[in-house]
This record gives structure tokens, C-alpha cells and sequence, in this order.
């Protein structure tokens, strides 16, 4: 990691790798010997281009034993970066199934003095903006939020339900508007014979994710911008370069329309 990052700083200064924790898994726990966490405290140190997201963990990736750990391991595990690093860090929240998690860190920030960049991170949903808005009401500072969501570059809807059902299927609502108490594609597959199932899973692509043609996805970026999301994090659904640099034109393209859009405001209320 220390060679990449020496790398990443020579080559663009401006950028950073987010290094994801989650808090329950036992890899990064605060009271596990040799954790994985210390080394990468130690690593922000040194480098500036590093940053952490902290999450809770998707019970998708977890054993028995750290599943049955609470939510409110990431407040312990946000108290711990901050008594051991210095450097001011960008700390991404991330807010699933962690809102009054969350809301505990940032309490314990407002009073005791914003030592980092702290940065609410939302998965993309049907609730996403209310998040935020949870958030904006609790407290009188202004936030960066970043948002999560699965990219895809296409010209046709046709088979993204299927590149999607594993990530359809970690979201608890999802599990249980289908019916559904375990992952399982195969037993999905099953249901997409149903009209109704092939509607909720569309609705759920749909929600969850950014894809569609570039006009498309560029265009439900600058929305997002307006409610209030300054990032965006996209996972490509199909791992070439084209897909990467086509997110990359989108957020372009959406800047510029948010641009002309605030340039057109101004003179409208001069006016």
C-alpha cells in the first residue's frame, strides 16, 4: 500500500485511495491484536492521500460472530482513528443501517471540535435525500455528502436486473418485498417469471443504481448535485475502461450544466 500511495502522490497530488473499514469484522477490530487498523493509521501518518471510509459491515461478508456485533461498533472504531492519528484526515460515514450511529459521531464531533473532513456517505435509494436531510436538521454546519451506487453504461435495460440481483438482494427491503430470506440468485430467477417480481426488481435497478445511456446518467448526476450530493462514487457493473471514463464525462458534463444553470440564476435574479 505505502508504494502506491508514494506512487499516487508523484503522479496527481489532488487524488486519494479511501480505504473501507468495517467495523465489525474482526480485521479492523479496535480489541484485535495485530489489527489491520493500526497499520493503516500508521500508513495516514505519512501520507496525506489516504483516507477511510468506515462502515459497519453487510452481514453478506461477515461470520456468525461478527454479525451478532452491534452497529454502534463504527462510533468505537471513529473514537479510536481519532485518539491515534494526527493528520487530517477525510473520513467518509457510511450511513446504512447506521443513521443514529452516525448521528452519534457527528454529535461527538460538534461538541468536541471537528478534528477531520467528515463526510456522511449514502447509498443511493429512494431514501437518500432524506438522509441527508436527517442529518442537515440535526446540525448547524454544512456537510460534503458522497453518495455510493452501481454504474453502468448502456444503451438497453435488458439483463441489469441480473448484474444487480446480488446487490438487490444484500438491501433487507428488497429481501423482504421479494420474499426472500437469504441471498440466493437461483431462487430469484425463479420469481422473474412473475410480472410483479420482473416490475419490483426494475424499480429497485432503478433506484439503487446510475445507469442508462450517457445522457442519461449525466443528467441524474447533476440531480443528485442538487440535492445535495458533492460525490459520487459509482462501482462499475462491467469492469473496462470505457465504463470508467464514461462516469468520468458524466460528472463532467454534469458540472457544466450545473454551472450554466447557477450563471442563468444569477442574471435571472438580477433582473
Amino acid at each position: 500500500m505505502s508504494k502506491v500511495l508514494q506512487k499516487l502522490e508523484k503522479i496527481d497530488g489532488s487524488s486519494k485511495i479511501i480505504v473501507t473499514l468495517a467495523a465489525r469484522a474482526d480485521r479492523f477490530g479496535i480489541h484485535t491484536a495485530h489489527s489491520e487498523l493500526d497499520d493503516f493509521i500508521e500508513l495516514s501518518e505519512s501520507f496525506t492521500n489516504l483516507g477511510f471510509c468506515l462502515v459497519a459491515g453487510n452481514s453478506a461478508y461477515l461470520n456468525e460472530v461478527e454479525k451478532s456485533k452491534s452497529v454502534f461498533e463504527i462510533v468505537d472504531l471513529s473514537q479510536y482513528i481519532s485518539d491515534r492519528s494526527s493528520n487530517s484526515l477525510d473520513i467518509f460515514i457510511g450511513t446504512e443501517s447506521c443513521m443514529n450511529p452516525t448521528l452519534a459521531i457527528l454529535q461527538n464531533l460538534s461538541e468536541n471540535g471537528y478534528k477531520y473532513n467528515y463526510i456522511p456517505f449514502v447509498l443511493k435509494s429512494e431514501t437518500s435525500v432524506k438522509e441527508t436531510e436527517i442529518i442537515r436538521n440535526q446540525f448547524d454546519r454544512e456537510f460534503n455528502f458522497a453518495l455510493y451506487a452501481p454504474y453502468l453504461y448502456t444503451n438497453s435495460e435488458n439483463g441489469i436486473t441480473k448484474k444487480l440481483c446480488e446487490y438487490i438482494l444484500r438491501r433487507k427491503k428488497a429481501q423482504c418485498d421479494l420474499g426472500l430470506t437469504h441471498l440466493n440468485c437461483d431462487e430469484l430467477t425463479k420469481l422473474e417469471k412473475s410480472d410483479d417480481t420482473n416490475n419490483l426488481l426494475r424499480n429497485y435497478a432503478e433506484n439503487l443504481s446510475l445507469y442508462g445511456d450517457f445522457n442519461t446518467i449525466s443528467n441524474e448526476i447533476t440531480t443528485l448535485h442538487k440535492n445535495g450530493f458533492n460525490i459520487i462514487v459509482g462501482l462499475t457493473l462491467n469492469d473496462d475502461l470505457k465504463q470508467i471514463l464514461t462516469l468520468k464525462r458524466a460528472c463532467l458534463r454534469a458540472n457544466k450544466l450545473l454551472r450554466v444553470a447557477k450563471q442563468e440564476s444569477t442574471t435571472t435574479s438580477a433582473w
